[in-house]
């Protein structure tokens, strides 16, 4: 089947000239079948094929045709390193291509720039991570409703005990949709369904080859490897060599393959990358070496330096980011041959590679809160083999290796992890946890009453298997009502009916206990003087944050006298002050206990927050590794996020420093560096300080300078990425704007002359245009421009029908890539003196600085001042247009509204 030639009718052409300049021309079988069963006919199917099978392209196909035929496509993975790759890949062929430019976009905890428009439909492709869509349908339900397809990659997540149940809810909400969109599940381990598929009403499509032949087997004791082929289900051996892992890998490298190996814990992967760097002495792996030398100074980075001038590198948790991509696209380049990594490898990421090992037959992992070794399970085992022999790279076969060092090993690993199918599927919803899942239901809009949200529960997965015990598993969800409505998560309207507080849709859509929702709502409401380590802290002493941080020895003597005398010197400075306070007060009668890791985690996060030590010494200070620390920041900024939540209801004084914490947390930055905060991720701490130093303290001043000109920050070639990804970034928001206003107004059949003329004009002639569309029919009121200003008065009078008359600076930068500055955006305050006006209005193109963001909200506070860029007052115009909203609901946001105004603050003050 020819994708160009066999399916033009449903397929545009400019998709199929893409995939050939791919490579990609025709169908592989799992393909061929899925299209003959309706898969660009909006039939919804379950795949279970394996790796290397071409799956994953089926999710590509569906997403691509959707979104051409102008419908959202949303592509759901359960990981940010999954959705960092599938973004990147969706990215380089549909978005930065010129013939295609659809608008795909990533979202993840940290990734939250496209939020907003995720929120209201204003995409083409998402791909989300599974806990970040439950989170955005607590604040856009509407979201689904306009997306034609759903892609769920790893299905096989929904037994998971950990990601499971947020994934059934997802599915739970698709099959109650009045209109639901096409669904496709992708999944290379599902043993038996157990009525999965009738559950979720989709059509099952099965395929067992593989492209690319799979040996799997077992090697050791001898040089005997004994295999059995995939496809073909032949036992066959083959002469390798002593089965040590130096010896095997030794063997196959210097036969021109590739070799992956997997092991257990971080620990190992550095161990045997150092040993196999040593032993197999292979060519240098040159352009990884360079690239890696733009990067930040880590240990990882380090090891790396080591062993890639032998061709092999590690690819672990304690990584980052950047380590890690330029080690898959050096391996993807076949300059590194030899990998040995975690399990961050093990699903979703597109590593070809000729040969599998896995040289652990045990993994760690919790039972019963204790760490344990366990066996790996079935569909863990076809995962990590099936890297090998992927489809265009390995021409002949893959091998999957099993190390083993026993003859009582060897029969019992080929039992259990080749001989053995997957377990059937089954759900991971647990009854205790009940109440977390009423709250999504409510908040989501997706049940406004008990019985609703009785019903909506009872029609899970899990409540298929729930009949015979109907009336205990009542009780608890009522029970989980009953808690909500006590905790004020919760309201009971007057009809009986169900409503979610603004407080319980601010715990529902951060997916966290309500437990630490409510100690987090305590903390904010007694919370006396700001503190970074006591705000730090109270974040710490969560569940989620203790439970979440692994690896790492709370009882290493050196460390915890460290952060005592730390701690001691804040104290007798009078500098503790809050929670974090009153425990260490306690534990100063206790001179000889350790420190607890919530005042551990405490100073690690205050030392990132009010130092300008570089990461390695932060680490190095604390003995703790760079995967530590990067756990730690995380999942603090994460409470603290909460927090930031929690105090704009209750506290909303105190939102903006909340939310400088937590997202220089996220970055790993200084609270100084805070005005860097859009900056590209892949910005390292160190090269943040270092650009602060050098008086680049804000985005603004960064993007006036010339790469030549960061010449001891970070090398010209990282300087050129993080221009062009700054300017590329804000002119893409710009002009999309732009087009999907002149697109929405087109199919009204209505001249799009005004918002042409706001979004390009300059100097008078934009005064002149703001003029214009401000006198359209959409505000009650008129505008009348200051012909006789005197210099610096605002530019526009807008009159409203009651007399009262607000003042209106037009501001206009000449490059869409540079933002209004903190003091043009706050002059027309006092400007206006002899105006005697009610209300400062600031109307920005294309949008506003970090800092005048930050000032508006103080501004805010002393005068009903607000800023509002150029878009956001055209979809106020096109909003009215389409008749979602009345002339007098434009006319109440303009009066009422104060502070910096964004797309979503926009949305959420029109709706209430």
């Amino acid at each position: 089947m020819n994708f160009e030639s066999d399916c033009n009718e449903e397929l545009p052409r400019e998709l199929t000239d893409v995939w050939k300049k791919a490579g990609i021309v025709n169908a592989l079988p799992i393909q061929q079948k899925a299209i003959k069963s309706g898969l660009l006919r909006g039939e919804s199917l379950l795949i279970v094929a394996p790796t290397s099978s071409g799956k994953t392209f089926l999710g590509e196909i569906v997403a691509t045709q959707h979104a051409f035929n102008g419908q959202r496509a949303i592509y759901l993975v359960p990981y940010k390193a999954i959705a960092e790759e599938r973004f990147g890949e969706f990215s380089e062929r549909y978005r930065d291509n010129q013939n295609i430019g659809l608008r795909c976009v990533v979202s993840d905890r940290d990734h939250r720039e496209n939020d907003t428009d995720l929120i209201i439909g204003k995409f083409d492709i998402a791909i989300i991570t599974y806990e970040k869509l439950a989170a955005l349908l607590v604040s856009g339900k509407a979201m689904l409703d306009v997306c034609g397809c759903i892609i769920i990659d790893e299905v096989q997540m929904v037994a998971d005990p950990n990601r499971g149940t947020t994934l059934e809810l997802i599915l739970t909400k698709l099959r109650r949709l009045k209109q639901r969109p096409q669904i496709l599940c992708l999944s290379a381990v599902l043993g038996k369904l157990s009525k999965f598929d009738e559950w979720l009403g989709v059509k099952t499509i099965r395929e067992n080859y593989r492209p690319v032949e799979l040996r799997q087997g077992v090697l050791g004791p001898g040089d005997t490897f004994e295999y059995r082929e995939w496809n073909s289900n032949a036992s066959g051996s083959e002469q390798i060599t002593v089965p040590v892992l130096s010896t095997v890998v030794s063997h196959l490298v210097h036969a021109g393959q590739q070799v992956l190996v997997f092991t257990a814990t971080v620990a190992q992967t550095e161990k045997i990358s150092k040993l196999l760097a040593r032993t197999v002495m292979l060519r240098a792996a040159k352009e990884s070496i360079s690239a890696l030398q733009d990067e930040s100074d880590t240990e990882t980075r380090d090891i790396l330096l080591a062993t890639l001038p032998n061709g092999v590198a590690l690819h672990n948790a304690d990584c980052e980011l950047p380590e890690r991509l330029i080690v898959e696209h050096g391996f993807r380049q076949g300059e590194i041959r030899v990998i040995v990594s975690t399990t961050t490898l093990a699903m979703g990421i597109n590593m070809p590679v000729d040969n599998v090992i896995l040289a652990d037959n045990l993994r760690w992992t919790v039972v019963n809160g204790a760490l344990i070794q366990a066996p790996w399970s079935n569909a863990d085992v076809q995962n990590l083999l099936g890297r090998a022999g992927r489809f265009g790279q390995s021409k002949m076969f893959g091998r999957g290796i099993i190390l083993v060092n026993t003859p009582a090993e060897k029969r019992q690993y080929s039992h259990l992890y080749l001989n053995s199918k997957p377990d059937p599927i089954k759900s991971a919803f647990v009854e205790q946890d009940i109440d977390r899942r009423v709250l999504d239901v409510v908040a989501s809009g997706f049940a406004a009453s008990d019985n609703e949200v009785i019903s909506f529960l009872f029609d899970t997965f899990a409540g298929q298997v729930w009949g015979s015990s109907k009336e205990p598993i009542e009780d608890l969800i009522r029970d989980g009502i009953k808690r909500c409505v006590d905790l004020e998560l919760f309201e009971r309207e007057e009809d009986g009916l169900l409503r979610a507080t603004k407080l319980g849709s601010i715990c529902a859509a951060q997916h966290c206990s309500l437990e630490t929702f409510s100690q987090v709502k305590e903390y904010v409401l007694s919370l006396g003087q700001f503190s970074h380590i006591d705000v730090a802290f109270a974040g710490a002493r969560t569940s989620e944050v203790l439970e979440s941080i692994r690896r790492i020895k709370w009882d290493d003597p050196e460390r915890n006298l460290s952060v005592r005398e730390r701690l001691n010197k804040a104290y007798s400075d009078d500098k503790l002050v809050g929670l974090i306070y009153a425990l260490f007060t306690v534990l100063i009668e206790r001179p000889t206990q350790a420190p607890k890791p919530e005042f551990i985690i405490a100073s690690v996060c205050e030392e990132i927050l009010l130092s300008d030590r570089k990461l390695r010494e932060i680490c190095r200070g604390f003995r703790i590794t760079g995967g530590n620390l990067r756990q730690m920041c995380e999942n603090v900024s994460w409470m603290v996020d909460i927090m930031g939540g929690v105090a704009g209801i209750l506290r909303p004084e105190l939102s903006v420093e909340f939310g400088e914490v937590s997202a220089c947390l996220r970055r790993r930055a200084p609270i100084f560096c805070r005005l860097l905060d859009d900056v590209p991720s892949f910005v390292s701490r160190d090269e943040r300080i270092r650009l602060f130093s050098s008086g680049l303290e804000s985005t603004e001043k960064l993007i006036e300078r010339a790469p030549s000109e960061f010449s001891g920050i970070m090398s010209v070639s990282k300087a050129e990425r993080v221009l062009e990804t700054l300017f590329t970034t804000r002119n893409r928001t710009h002009d999309y704007w732009l087009r999907d206003h002149k697109r929405r107004l087109d199919k009204m059949g209505l001249q799009f002359k005004l918002i042409e003329s706001v979004c390009l004009e300059k100097g008078v002639a934009l005064e002149g245009a703001v003029e214009d569309l401000l006198n359209s029919d959409f505000v009650n009121g008129t505008a009348q421009r200051i012909t006789d200003q005197k210099s610096g008065e605002p530019d526009i009078l807008l009159h409203f029908q009651d007399g009262v008359s607000f003042a209106i600076q037009v501001t206009g930068k000449e490059s869409n890539a540079k933002f209004v500055d903190s003091k043009k955006a706050g002059d027309v305050i006092p400007q206006s003196a002899r105006f005697g006006v009610g209300g400062y209005v600031c109307i920005g193109r294309p949008d506003f600085e970090t800092l005048a963001r930050e000032n508006a909200s103080a501004l805010g506070a002393q005068h009903n001042y607000k800023q509002i860029p150029i878009y956001v007052l055209c979809e106020l115009f096109v909003l009215f247009k389409e008749g979602r909203i009345s002339a007098e609901v434009a006319t109440s946001f303009i009066r009422l509204v104060r502070g910096y105004v964004d797309i979503k603050r926009l949305f959420i003050e029109i709706e209430s």
